[in-house]
């Protein structure tokens, strides 16, 4: 799928003030750029990485760029927190992930009481919800959700178990947005309530994915399933 905004403009990483903030060097100027995802991030941003920057003509807006991808190596690791719902949805409207591909798409952002997840599916009489999270860190191979603490993220995963029924089932897919991991688990180490939430789900009932993505400066695609690693928790 093409990436919405390309092609983007190239900068070098400086620091980040704050979650949201970061500070780029463009050519001889200084410039500040919006930064999507809150996650710790600190062994991608870091002073000297090169990364992608879209620029917006928006004069309401507090600032002119959003950072969106950043290099390590020669990989490019995605730092959109939109982009792997938007790529999701492609996927799942175009039957391109195969544990979903016999499965229908109904609609995005659907609400089941106070919660509101990414996806309604259907296949015949039976209803699946789908949540979906970004994965950016992966550490000596493997990936790790969350880089930092989600009470959100628990709330899902403990509504998911609750909404499980006869003809509905729950799951969620984790979206590693980079190449290089072998499987995955939960960072029980940074947010151990999560980590809790999930693996109970799992054992409710609970479906738990991992796709692997690569990226490009235009174009993001699907490469692969990743293996989920309850065990070496």
């Amino acid at each position: 799928m093409e990436i919405p905004g390309a092609p983007f403009i190239e900068g070098v990483f400086l620091e980040r003030p704050n979650r949201f903030i970061t500070k780029i060097q463009l050519g001889e100027s200084v410039v500040t750029s919006h930064l999507a995802d809150p996650g710790r991030l600190k062994e991608l941003l870091f002073p000297g990485a090169h990364v992608l920057l879209r620029k917006h003509n928006d004069p309401k807006r507090k600032t002119q760029y959003t950072t969106v991808m950043v290099y390590q190596n020669e990989q490019l690791v995605s730092l959109n927190t939109q982009l792997p719902n938007l790529y999701v949805k492609y996927c799942l409207q175009n039957h391109l992930i195969p544990v979903f591909k016999d499965w229908d798409f109904v609609k995005a952002e659907v609400a089941f009481g106070h919660s509101r997840f990414d996806f309604l599916l259907k296949r015949g009489r039976l209803t699946k919800i789908l949540e979906v999270k970004s994965v950016t860190l992966i550490d000596n191979g493997i990936a790790k959700f969350p880089d930092a603490i989600t009470e959100r993220g628990k709330r899902h995963v403990n509504h998911l178990t609750e909404l499980l029924k006869p003809n509905q089932s729950t799951a969620v897919l984790f979206m590693i947005q980079r190449e290089g991991a072998t499987y995955f688990k939960p960072f029980a180490e940074r947010d151990p309530d999560f980590t809790n939430a999930l693996i109970q789900a799992a054992k409710m009932g609970v479906e738990i994915y991992a796709y692997e993505n690569i990226m490009t400066p235009t174009h993001i695609s699907l490469t692969k399933e990743i293996p989920i690693n309850f065990n070496c928790i």
